[in-house]
This record gives structure tokens, sequence and C-alpha cells, in this order.
């Protein structure tokens, strides 16, 4: 139950910012993505610039101290698929995440997140992972 208010408190932190400060991901010509919820992950999605960034870091640190549940900052990834150049150390300062280059590639829950060009190889990982798990 906890871990249910938890997450509701931090869906209406973010829809209320959303409304004015995070802009998210356009994925296409009228949809926008700016946070996807899964358990007890959370991916956002934003443009390459501080002002953004601090205000997730703030909603999440927010939660945080409401619900004493913490973001592992060692756990923790800033994927971005723009030039961050100038505010990349910014970021990783004030926000005290990793940052990575989509281009550079990530694995989310066993699946290789990249912007194109996926590929029969890119999917063994996880299909390997049923089998094993259909096998017994």
């Amino acid at each position: 139950m906890l871990f249910l208010m938890v997450i509701d408190s931090l869906n209406r932190k973010v829809r209320d910012a959303k409304a004015m400060e995070i802009l998210g991901i356009k994925v296409s010509k009228r949809i926008t993505i700016s946070y996807l919820m899964f358990v007890d992950d959370l991916l956002f999605g934003g443009r390459a610039n501080l002002a953004e960034w601090t205000v997730i870091h703030c909603i999440i640190s927010s939660v945080g101290r409401d619900s004493r549940l913490c973001m592992n900052g060692l756990k923790s990834l800033l994927i971005h698929n723009g030039n961050i150049g100038p505010v990349k150390e910014d970021i990783r300062f004030h926000l005290g995440v990793g940052l990575r280059h989509l281009d550079e590639g990530c694995t989310y829950l066993g699946f290789i997140l990249k912007p194109k060009n996926y590929c029969i190889k890119d999917w063994e990982p996880l299909v390997n992972r049923f089998q094993k798990k259909l096998d017994g």
C-alpha cells in the first residue's frame, strides 16, 4: 500500500510540473512523453538543459523525503540523445547521476535501448532469458 501511495504522489507531482516546466520528448506530431513508470522504475525524458532536469531531480528528492525512499545515484543514469556539452558537468554535479549518450547504448530489463537500427542480435539476450525460464 505504501508503495502505491508513493507512486501516486510521484505521478501527481510530475503531472503538475509537466504542465509548466517539463517538456518531455516529442515522439510524434501530437504526442510528447515526459515519463514512463514501471513497477519500481521510472524513466524520464526531457530536453538537454539543467533547468528541466533540476525540476525532475527536485520532484524525485521531494517524494524521497516524504516517503523515506531515496533514489540511488549509483544506479541512476541520465540517457540523452543530444548535445548537452556545456551543461553536462552541471547535470552530473548537481543531480549526482551518471550520463550516457543514447548512441552508446544501455540495457533496461535486459533489452538494449538505442534510437534506431534494431537487429535480431539485439533481441537475443531477452529471448534467451525467457527461454531459460520456460525450460525451467
